[in-house]
């Protein structure tokens, strides 16, 4: 939550991807070779693959060079690629997390809307409610936080 409201409050409507995935699911699509490689720099519990539009207004031609560099120095501490490529494999893990999940044997999938801030909440809630019912479930939650029209709190 604090890394998606600092990233808002820096960026504004700049901000147009905040995509929440988990390891779990990175460890299966390894797995199942839907990635050639891990798209990460080092494991951790959970990844976040945030985009920023470098356009001043939107307005082409009007790049801001100081945001651009931020943003680098950001991706390397974080562990994010520098390259196209980089950028693409780590969008394909995010878009597959669904997908991959099937390839493990059955699986429960749904798409549910709460205000930005109930996230964790509801991660944390919906996991403990379903481990009750069956134990030893692997939760695999990913999920759309920002996008380029989303204006919620």
């Amino acid at each position: 939550m604090q890394l998606f409201y600092l990233l808002r409050e820096r960026t504004g409507s700049r901000l147009t991807a905040f995509e929440l995935m988990n390891r779990f699911g990175v460890d299966l699509q390894l797995k199942y070779g839907l990635l050639a490689r891990d798209p990460t720099a080092s494991p951790s519990p959970w990844y976040v693959l945030a985009e920023v539009n470098r356009m001043k207004g939107g307005v082409p031609g009007a790049l801001q060079s100081a945001p651009r560099t931020r943003s680098l120095r950001a991706r390397r501490r974080c562990g994010g690629g520098e390259s196209e490529a980089d950028r693409a494999l780590m969008w394909a893990a995010r878009e597959q997390m669904s997908e991959v999940q099937s390839k493990e044997g059955a699986s429960i999938k749904h798409d549910v809307s709460v205000p930005i801030g109930a996230v964790p909440a509801l991660i944390a809630d919906g996991i403990a409610a379903v481990e009750k019912v069956i134990p030893g479930v692997r939760p695999c939650p990913s999920g759309t936080w920002a996008t380029a029209t989303s204006t919620s709190t």
